[in-house]
């Protein structure tokens, strides 16, 4: 279930789960205006998590913001440190690199909550609630 802080519901998603739509959807239907999702992900040599990030915002109509550890040649691979912010409609509002490794971005609670009642949200949302997924 999400967490209200000062007015906004916060759902959080842990590392691999940001690919899990069906957790965000549930975080999503239950109110959540931000899915944060902290990663210790590996440098997969694309932008596979901005990727993702982008499509899990569209998907659920929630702002998408995934921060990520950096720490070069840990487990025997870099992690990245790639951290990434997306709005409802998928729009990229951030991305961390090494020559800029944080960043500040704004939300707008109304815009989220608006977003879910958007195409193509709803219809998703609608198709699910005629199967009874939860």
């Amino acid at each position: 279930m999400p967490l209200d802080w000062n007015g906004v519901r916060l759902g959080f998603a842990i590392c691999t789960e940001l690919w899990d739509w069906d957790h965000a959807c549930r975080l999503s239907r239950a109110g959540a205006d931000v899915l944060l999702v902290p990663r210790a992900t590996p440098d997969l040599g694309s932008d596979v998590w901005i990727a993702g990030a982008r499509a899990l915002a569209v998907r659920t109509g929630c702002y998408v913001l995934s921060s990520n550890f950096a720490y070069p040649g840990a487990a025997g691979f870099d992690f990245e440190g790639l951290s990434v912010a997306a709005d409802p409609d998928g729009g990229l509002l951030a991305a961390t690199c090494k020559a800029r490794p944080y960043a500040t971005v704004s939300i707008s609670v109304s815009a989220a909550r608006q977003a879910k009642a958007a195409y193509p949200r709803y219809i998703l949302d609608k198709m699910k609630e005629k199967k009874g997924a939860p």
